[in-house]
């Protein structure tokens, strides 16, 4: 498994010169990978930072110009978003065009694909796109088993956690990317490369629904070995998905104590999707919150509300680019608590039960 980051800063650069990381290049980057990196260059519509065709395939000529674009696992062709019906009539004109420009082409497969003519011999490889749900199910998984089957590559984008790139992995997916080393890199970095080094050589075409995956990494030799440490160093990282000023956001002596969390935290689904739970304390502004991480890496943030209702959630950020936030405010019936976990669910792509 071959894991493409940006390069941020100087450990992930030499891991990336070592041979353990990828680079993703993308248009509005601007960066460009060091010789004998691997690369793929992707067209950055999902971060509405397409260029448009033509300036696409400029910037496609300027990067091989800069690096070998034999080095490069493929170059995604422009898609629409959840979308595969449209995604198809915008890529296939540009299939030609971007293999001309020197580099394998890829497919990103969105939501309907696995009920249309794929293009299977105008193209070299398929990247896994879509919303959460449709790419961690059966449909994409036998998309890629079919793309395995014709020797194309086979990618699985938005890739942030330890589940989701092992069941890739299992999936039969020969790279990932994501920015999981985006935002605390240095701090991120030895989880990443642990996470690699736990996959087996070869991926097995079988599906494997991640939701039988283990539900927790093993943490790399820093010392974190129980769900409280671990949950500090993911809540550390975490607090990049609020935006705060330090200011805003700050530890606080002992976890909050929220009436009707329990409820949520210990109910299935969630629970038996997401054991291990640890609580750590923070305010916002002042405002006490609970941040629960469980222990595979999960991370939600809790206030309580007045008058015994059930607690607010405010955000979960396992993967806040691009994945939503969600605020809600559920009643103190027990079908709004229901209500709420689904919701939970639904951020974390797992499907209900």
């Amino acid at each position: 498994m071959l894991y493409f980051a940006t390069a941020s800063g100087p450990n992930v650069r030499a891991a990336m010169m070592a041979g353990r990381l990828g680079m993703i290049c993308t248009p509005a980057g601007g960066g460009s990978p060091r010789p004998g990196v691997r690369f793929c260059a992707d067209n950055a519509v999902f971060v509405d930072g397409y260029p448009g065709d033509a300036k696409y395939l400029a910037w496609l000529r300027r990067l091989a110009q800069r690096a070998d674009p034999r080095l490069a696992s493929f170059a995604t062709a422009p898609d629409v978003v959840c979308d595969a019906a449209a995604t198809l009539a915008r890529s296939e004109p540009m299939l030609d065009a971007i293999r001309a420009a020197g580099y394998p082409v890829a497919l990103v497969a969105q939501d309907g694909l696995e009920d249309l003519d794929v293009p299977w011999t105008g193209i070299d490889a398929l990247f896994l796109g879509g919303s959460t749900g449709w790419k961690l199910g059966p449909a994409a998984a036998d998309l890629v088993a079919q793309a395995r089957a014709r020797g194309l590559w086979a990618h699985m984008g938005r890739v942030n956690s330890h589940r989701r790139l092992a069941y890739a992995d299992s999936i039969g997916c020969q790279s990932a990317d994501g920015t999981y080393l985006r935002y605390g890199p240095d701090r991120n970095l030895p989880y990443l490369l642990h996470w690699l080094d736990q996959l087996e050589p070869a991926s097995s075409l079988d599906p494997t629904p991640e939701s039988s995956m283990p539900s927790r990494p093993t943490p790399p030799p820093t010392g974190r070995q129980n769900v409280a440490a671990f949950a500090a160093a993911v809540v550390e990282r975490s607090e990049r998905g609020y935006d705060l000023q330090p200011a805003d956001w700050a530890p606080a002596a002992e976890p909050a104590e929220i009436p009707g969390l329990d409820d949520i935290l210990t109910a299935a689904p969630l629970a038996a999707a997401h054991p291990g739970a640890a609580r750590i304390g923070r305010t916002f502004r002042g405002v006490p919150l609970v941040v629960v991480v469980t222990g595979d890496g999960f991370t939600l943030a809790f206030r309580p509300r007045p008058s015994g209702a059930a607690p607010m959630l405010l955000a979960t950020d396992t993967e806040p680019e691009p994945e939503p936030a969600v605020c809600l405010n559920p009643g103190p019936r027990a079908a709004d608590i229901a209500a709420a976990q689904q919701a939970v669910l639904r951020v974390l792509g797992i499907p209900a039960r």
